[in-house]
């Protein structure tokens, strides 16, 4: 088993995972993406699509300054047309308006 950990600087909470390799392998899928930075946007993406937290907490977890960078980065995802769904109901998004 291997065990990652992420920590924000300056705030937040630190959370530790110990996954079966196996799984920690088919996370990571290849991807140069640190493990921690991944689960940290599925939890986020989850969250969201729950109605946990809003798209502005998406973009507080996520560390993105504006909506434009929350929606390149949703474009890249499955989760993209949740949160655009969410956000639009028939207008522009707000970063197209401001």
């Amino acid at each position: 088993m291997i065990e990652r950990s992420f920590r924000e600087v300056g705030y937040g909470m630190e959370i530790t995972l110990t996954i079966p390799d196996d799984v920690a392998a088919d996370i990571q899928n290849g991807s140069s993406t640190p493990q921690s930075r991944q689960l940290l946007e599925l939890a986020a993406i989850q969250a969201h699509e729950s109605d946990l937290i809003t798209e502005r907490e998406v973009m507080e977890i996520l560390g993105f300054e504006d909506r434009e960078e929350l929606y390149n980065f949703s474009s890249d995802m499955t989760f993209g047309a949740s949160i655009r769904a969410k956000t639009s109901k028939g207008l522009p998004p707000l970063w197209m308006i401001c």
